[in-house]
């Protein structure tokens, strides 16, 4: 469907308008009232009638925002410009020509950075395919344009340059360029993707203009604009923005909007009003498609949305997919637009391109010195460094690690795969592996013998549920649609996935038991409600069990607002029930009249009796204690479950597991979501104080995180004195469960503008007014607890701010000084990855193991930490291969006299060099060696000669593995290769080996 705006444009009241701009006389000021949602509309009018440059002044950068994209869907993009990250005026005023084009602006953009329009014309280059030109010049033009040079290019303003490639990051766009280069001369132009590295399309031509990060030639907005202007504005006539336009040039045409007129100002009324509110109430829409003769359009932000409504409302309305924030109806014309905001109360919130901010994908398996790593034989040591060693003729690069008493382990690049980055559960140092030590060996026994009690009760307790039978749960769809619609956001791909994989275990004869990971707010409970509404649909009851009262009170509050158009009775039982009412409760549960329940440990009590329950949705069950993990599986008994938990659980874990547990994962942030802007800061009350007052004005809160409940009265003192009129509540373990609770409702309620608690702060509260946090004396907390706190805030669209408090090294007592930097260190990584969703894509040590933790218990917890995360992994996957009788690959060990090594000048980075080799010797899939091949070619250019054996040595480490094999010599033609207790030994050469191995391999 494609939007035809122009159906909107046929208003009465266009003709009062183009007689005003016609006119000779000088006039000023004229008043437009009754636009209703029409309003970017009457811009578009107003422009093409004038055919000057329009300057839109409001206060709401939202509506702006929401006119952006409206008005640019109609005219093209380079007529329309607006102030924000993601189209910065200031960084393309000067690209275009000097055409009419409409500014969208607030009265603080007016004082706003620009360049001066001398320096863009300047300041750029154009480079095309085949043109001829230096790789020299063009580094020295973006050196003196202020672009930094890096190793690999990830934010705008940088460029890197390998052999015979420059990526460079140009202002303005969402993705690097790479060029590549073949004497003098251009050869290839490609947009790239900053996280893979890998190249995305190919370009004809590149314009690249100077970095303006460090430019000091600057004029505001206002000052650069075209005087010869109409002004399209909301504010009031007095306001200095429009003072500002009438003072510099009196024959400014200004139009106010919803303005009451003056004096003999003309007034233009185009009759235009707000339309009905239906609020999902989607029959009463219907009925009245239904029964009068007005022309319904009805405005979606998603194609998705469109089947689902069509079936609701039939096909009498035009469905028009686009943008628009609100509707508007023309009674007079039989004229009716609805927009999401008629019929929902409120907007889709769509998934937008993320821009990224961090580093790129080799940063999680480069090694730096001083890093801990783990040889699958040897134990935990300490990498210092790739170094190229001559040994028998043979060249080849080793990695040289550090162990106990100063031992060195020199390991060659060929057994890079038995060589793992140490991950631990905490900040606190490994113990280094002595050399020759029967320990390590030890350790690895006693952590599979503890895998193998786990994994065998987990293995029964899935057979037992498989062989359970249960009646399937079909047919919801009208439910699923007006549930669906009422949706406030676009679904994210890995929602519509997981929503997926849950239909189809509901639908399935044998009882769901469904693991659901994802950070806070990536919509875990959106997955669950679409679960629950398919079992009421079939008349079952479902039961959500969580383990505090404030997570029940906002389950409760969440489902009944979503489910408030169907006809099911929703209860909450908890702590805060009163006893009359909760047996109320209880008595109607058990007869069936209530469908949905939301409760905390309440509801495994004995006395808790279901008519007809058909799922159960557990909200972090790690939580609850091991009596109540006992009435849960009673509960569990031959119905669906469904856990959610906001655990990262690692992919590689999921892998492992993804044979006996049914797990989903949730990667994506939601629309709208930002990443948030984290600072270390030492405490400084005028910060603090700024930062406060600048979230409670735009009308937010503040969480102000004291991890020590015996000083937190001193902190809120201390609080008071910065601003006696801030509201503050304290939150802290000792208080009693149900006054706790009512300080959380409290703050959620907006009683209070600042929550002052220990850490306690519940992992799954949901405050979207919150947008600030601070953690004081951060260095005292782990990275995992840092991350869940920061999670507290950014869970609505506004911008989040998390700010870190750390105590001054001065104060700092003698033995607290040894771990001062290491503290900042940890911190700076912490900002490093400070993106959404970056507990599961970037390795965080322990955030890692937070999720194996929980998952596999505390027993399990205290191996991995001995031997690390990585070896415990391939160690579980073997156990589980074992238990299922499979049979298990080794890793193979290759002892081959092949010189090999990345030349430093074809990659110069020793950390990028580590994450190759690592890439290279991990490779499950002969398709992967080849994909790596031209991944480096893209990245790097033409690969040396050098490099080819290491493609070689991929290869017979893969056909290895896959036969089993444990060890391989290679050494003066002579081969022998160790397998399953037997030597087979021959003399060749490469081919010869790797001929012998295809022999070996298992062939169906």
């Amino acid at each position: 469907m494609r939007v035809v705006y122009e159906n909107f444009l046929i208003l009465k009241a266009n003709t009062q308008l183009s007689a005003i701009f016609k006119t000779q006389t000088e006039q000023k000021f004229f008043w437009v009232n009754n636009l209703a949602g029409a309003k970017p509309f009457f811009l578009i009018n107003v422009f093409q009638l004038t055919n000057k440059d329009l300057v839109f002044i409001d206060s709401a950068r939202e509506r702006i925002s929401s006119y952006y994209h409206t008005i640019s869907k109609i005219l093209p993009r380079n007529k329309v410009f607006i102030t924000s990250e993601n189209h910065p005026t200031e960084k393309s005023l000067y690209l275009q020509n000097s055409n009419p084009r409409i500014f969208l602006l607030t009265k603080e953009d007016l004082e706003r950075k620009v360049l001066k329009p001398e320096y863009w014309k300047n300041n750029r280059i154009k480079i095309t395919r085949d043109i001829e030109l230096k790789k020299e010049t063009l580094v020295a033009w973006l050196n003196n344009t202020n672009y930094k040079e890096t190793d690999f290019v990830s934010e705008p303003g940088e460029y890197a340059q390998r052999g015979s490639i420059v990526d460079i990051f140009p202002e303005g766009q969402n993705f690097p360029v790479r060029i590549e280069f073949f004497d003098n001369k251009v050869i290839s132009i490609r947009r790239f993707d900053p996280i893979t590295q890998r190249s995305i399309f190919l370009l004809d031509t590149e314009e690249i203009f100077l970095n303006t990060q460090t430019s000091q030639v600057f004029l505001t907005l206002k000052e650069v604009l075209s005087k010869d202007i109409i002004l399209v504005t909301t504010l009031d006539k007095r306001s200095s923005a429009v003072n500002y336009f009438i003072t510099i040039n009196p024959n400014i045409k200004t139009i106010f909007l919803e303005q009451k007129p003056e004096n003999d100002n003309p007034q233009i009324d185009f009759g235009l009003e707000a339309p009905p509110q239906y609020y999902g109430n989607l029959k009463l829409l219907k009925s009245e498609l239904e029964t009068v003769q007005t022309k319904y359009f009805i405005i979606l932000s998603a194609q998705s949305r469109y089947e689902r409504l069509a079936d609701l409302l039939g096909n009498k309305p035009t469905y028009l997919v686009g943008e628009l924030d609100r509707g508007f109806e023309a009674r007079n014309d039989g004229l009716c637009v609805l927009t999401e905001n008629e019929l929902f109360g409120q907007h889709l919130q769509k998934l937008k391109p993320r821009k990224f901010h961090g580093q790129p994908i080799d940063d999680l398996l480069g090694l730096q010195k001083g890093d801990y790593v783990v040889h699958v034989d040897y134990g935990i040591g300490q990498f210092e460094e790739i170094t190229k060693l001559e040994v028998q003729n043979t060249i080849k690069d080793f990695i040289k690690i550090r162990y106990a008493k100063d031992q060195r382990l020199y390991v060659p690049v060929e057994n890079m795969n038995l060589i793992e980055r140490y991950i631990g559960t905490t900040d606190d140092p490994p113990a280094l592996s002595v050399l020759g030590s029967s320990r390590w060996l030890t350790l690895k026994r006693k952590a599979r013998a503890a895998q193998e009690r786990y994994l065998k009760e987990l293995l029964t307790l899935y057979a037992q549920r498989n062989l359970a039978r249960k009646i399937p749960f079909l047919g919801d769809d009208e439910w699923q649609s007006l549930v669906a619609l009422s949706f406030p956001y676009e679904e994210t791909p890995d929602q519509l996935t997981v929503i997926e994989e849950v239909f189809k275990d509901l639908e399935s004869p044998h009882p769901m038991e469904r693991l659901l990971c994802g950070d806070n707010g990536f919509g875990k409970t959106e997955v669950a409600l679409r679960a629950a509404v398919k079992v009421l649909s079939n008349l079952k009851q479902v039961a959500v069990l969580v383990p505090s009262t404030i997570l029940a009170y906002q389950h409760y509050q969440n489902f009944n607002s979503r489910l408030k158009e169907l006809p099911v009775r929703i209860e909450m039982l908890s702590r805060l029930t009163p006893r009359k009412k909760a047996q109320e409760i209880l008595n109607d549960l058990k007869r069936g009249k209530i469908d949905l329940i939301v409760g905390t440990h309440s509801l495994l009590k004995p006395e808790v009796e279901f008519y007809d329950l058909g799922l159960l949705i557990i909200d972090e069950e790690h939580k609850f204690g091991v009596l109540q993990k006992e009435q849960i599986k009673k509960l569990k008994a031959n119905v669906d479950v469904l856990m959610l938990s906001a655990t990262p659980i690692p992919r590689s874990l999921y892998r492992a597991l993804i044979g006996i547990s049914n797990i989903s994962i949730l990667n994506t942030p939601p629309a709208g979501r930002q990443d948030i802007i984290t600072q270390v800061i030492y405490w400084d009350n005028d910060f603090i104080f700024e930062k406060i007052n600048f979230e409670l004005g735009r009308g937010g809160q503040v969480f102000f995180i004291h991890n020590e409940i015996k000083t937190i009265d001193k902190i809120y003192q201390q609080l008071k004195q910065l601003n006696p009129s801030w509201r503050i509540a304290v939150a802290h373990s000792k208080l009693p469960e149900k006054t706790l609770a009512e300080v959380y409702l409290d703050f959620i309620a907006q009683k209070y503008d600042v929550l002052l608690s220990t850490a306690i702060v519940e992992a799954g509260l949901d405050i979207p007014n919150a947008n600030t946090i601070f953690v004081n004396r951060a260095e005292t907390f782990g990275l995992a607890e840092l991350h869940q706190l920061r999670g507290r805030v950014g869970r609505g669209s506004r911008q989040a701010y998390a700010f870190f408090i750390v105590s001054d090294h001065k104060v700092f007592k003698p033995r607290e000084t040894s771990f001062n930097e290491s503290y900042h260190k940890r911190l700076s990584a912490l900002l490093a990855y400070s993106s959404l969703g970056a507990g599961f894509r970037l390795a965080i040590r322990d955030m890692e193991i937070r999720g194996v933790g929980n998952l596999l218990g505390p027993e399990q917890h205290g191996h991995i930490n001995k031997i690390g995360f990585a070896l415990y992994r391939k160690m579980l996957q073997e156990t589980i291969a074992q238990l299922k009788n499979q049979p298990v690959k080794p890793e193979p060990v290759l002892s081959l006299d092949i010189s090999a090594y990345i030349p430093e000048e074809y990659i110069s980075n020793s950390f990028a060099r580590m994450a190759i080799y690592k890439r290279l010797l991990s490779i499950e899939h002969p398709q992967e060696i080849n994909d790596l091949r031209d991944e480096l070619i893209d990245r790097y250019g033409q690969i040396p000669h050098t490099m080819e054996n290491l493609f070689i040595i991929a290869k017979i480490r893969l056909d290895a593995k896959e036969a089993g094999v444990e060890k391989i010599i290679f050494k003066n033609h002579e081969i022998n290769i160790i397998s399953q207790g037997r030597k087979i030994s021959l003399k060749g050469d490469l081919k010869t080996l790797i001929a012998t191995l295809e022999k070996l391999k298992p062939h169906n």
